[in-house]
């Protein structure tokens, strides 16, 4: 995963600075669900600096703007940055790579990090939650979310690529080595951040109705305002309860050593 500055107008390489205006409090969670209102909900409130490192296009960013002074995004899909800087004027966005984070040592009092885990290439995940911590100050809160090892992860739609390959290399006779949108076990995430932070709380959010709901969100049928919407209530009712071991979900508040 690599990134390099985005030339578009409203792209910058460090926060914004200390003039920049603070976002208007006006804006609430309200419309924010999921893992967008579980951040919101364990956001510091000492946070200045707000770092969402992997922002697609600032949507939940935006929401959490309101609870921190300055609000930056970074992402390596510039398509979906560019749609934010029009979305969301009012906060900083940024190409670049989690594994390469273009800011200061200390920079920021809270970083996001939402759903993001599953897509770095396994060899790389160490190395991204180092620049996690790096970025962060001493003392300073990482908010991390990614899908859970837990009952039912094997519903999740978007693995569905990677089991129809593993089902493949298991006919040839070859070892299948994808990753695919991995979901991880509270032992395999803490292993990761315990070199660099200290865990606060530990939350394990959904359990059947959740992925179930995500099918129907992505199919043909999902299509449409009314059905779209009722798909995303079910999947924001279900990340709404606490499943334990079972659940689908994982959300870790940790504090930076």
């Amino acid at each position: 995963m690599t990134g390099e500055p985005d030339g578009s107008a409203g792209a910058v390489g460090t926060p914004p600075p200390a003039s920049a205006e603070p976002t208007p409090l006006s804006t609430r969670h309200s419309f924010l669900v999921e893992r967008g209102r579980w951040a919101f909900e364990h956001l510091p409130g000492n946070a200045e600096w707000l770092l969402d490192a992997g922002c697609h296009d600032g949507a939940i960013t935006s929401g959490l703007a309101s609870r921190a002074r300055f609000a930056v995004g970074i992402d390596v899909d510039v398509l979906a940055l560019r749609a934010g800087r029009v979305r969301h004027p009012h906060i900083s966005f940024v190409a670049a790579s989690a594994d390469a984070l273009p800011f200061p040592t200390g920079a920021f009092d809270c970083v996001l990090f939402s759903e993001v885990l599953e897509h770095v290439p396994a060899q790389m995940e160490e190395h991204c939650i180092g620049e996690l911590r790096r970025v962060l100050r001493s003392g300073g809160t990482l908010l991390l979310t990614t899908p859970h090892h837990g009952t039912f992860w094997w519903l999740d739609p978007l693995m569905l690529k990677t089991h129809a390959r593993r089902l493949a290399g298991l006919l040839s006779g070859a070892t299948p080595t994808w990753k695919g949108h991995k979901h991880y076990t509270v032992q395999d995430v803490c292993g990761l951040l315990d070199p660099y932070f200290d865990i606060q709380a530990i939350e394990r959010r959904g359990w059947l109705l959740y992925p179930l709901a995500y099918w129907g969100h992505l199919t043909p049928f999902g299509v449409g305002p009314a059905l779209g919407q009722a798909w995303r209530a079910l999947m924001d009712f279900d990340y709404s309860h606490e499943h334990g071991d079972a659940a689908y979900n994982l959300c870790i508040v940790a504090r930076a050593r």
